[in-house]
């Protein structure tokens, strides 16, 4: 019960402990009310690639829909989407358990975030998106795992794509100061 905060009585060491189990209590009753938003919102994102697939396959089965190249490619992305769902709730759930592991090496950032803007050109194409990114040339090394990094900018470029309008644009800015790298990420 995260509710239940102690009552500070001295000025002392005690006094700040009692201070800080406080602090302490109300992180984990918001930390425990995020997850369970989190949950209700996975369970959402979930059903809706499930409901339109039992609908195609339904519609499929009972020959309202022909059966097509269209109509499998259409069963093939709800799959699809549907796969990235739940590989990223197994990741956080790896990384929740502090199993997920690094294998941290040199990596070049904008290389990096190039090969995913290569792999999504397809998608990026067929809804007529402009991405820039800054700097255009050069490197941004860093000490980092590059199948992380690779998956962060995929999910990051996925959402764009995803509900950014056609002919927009995803804007992506790198700088490197000192012993940080800042990535700026926008969308229109």
């Amino acid at each position: 019960d995260y509710s239940v905060s102690l009552v500070p009585r001295s000025g002392d060491e005690i006094g700040e402990l009692a201070h800080d189990f406080n602090s302490l209590a109300t992180t984990l009753g918001k930390n425990l009310k995020a997850r369970q938003q989190w949950v209700a919102d996975i369970s959402h994102e979930l059903r809706t690639p499930v409901a339109i697939l039992q609908g195609e396959i339904e519609a499929l089965r009972d020959g309202v829909r022909p059966w097509s190249p269209k109509a499998v490619d259409s069963l093939f992305q709800e799959t699809r989407r549907l796969a990235r769902l739940v590989n990223d709730l197994h990741e956080l759930s790896l990384s929740d358990l502090g199993a997920l592991s690094y294998q941290k090496q040199d990596v070049d950032l904008l290389a990096v975030i190039h090969g995913v803007i290569e792999q999504h050109r397809v998608p990026l194409a067929a809804k007529s998106l402009n991405v820039r990114v800054r700097p255009e040339q050069g490197e941004v090394r860093l000490r980092a795992d590059a199948q992380r990094m690779n998956q962060l900018f995929s999910n990051l470029l996925n959402n764009s794509i995803f509900y950014t309008d056609p002919g927009g644009r995803i804007e992506i800015d790198v700088t490197a100061d000192r012993n940080k790298v800042r990535i700026g990420w926008a969308d229109s």
